[in-house]
């Protein structure tokens, strides 16, 4: 979504529930939970299109709030 608002696109096509997202510094990635994996929480990232999601946490429990450092 643009930063005033209009321009909303959905990035996950899913039915799994993902929630906290946190941009990157440089704009072009987005942080955020996921149970995608059929299991607790874990962190995924995602390209501003959606396409390259990438898990980063594996671990027993749940991993939540990522955000990135600044």
């Amino acid at each position: 979504m643009n930063h005033d608002g209009p321009g909303l696109v959905r990035l996950t096509k899913n039915a799994s529930n993902e929630f906290s997202p946190d941009w990157s510094p440089d704009g072009t990635r987005i942080v955020f939970e996921s149970d995608r994996d059929g299991r607790e929480l874990d962190v995924y990232a995602t390209s501003l299109d959606g396409r390259a999601v990438r898990r980063l946490t594996n671990a027993p429990g749940y991993d939540y709030e990522a955000v990135w450092q600044r």
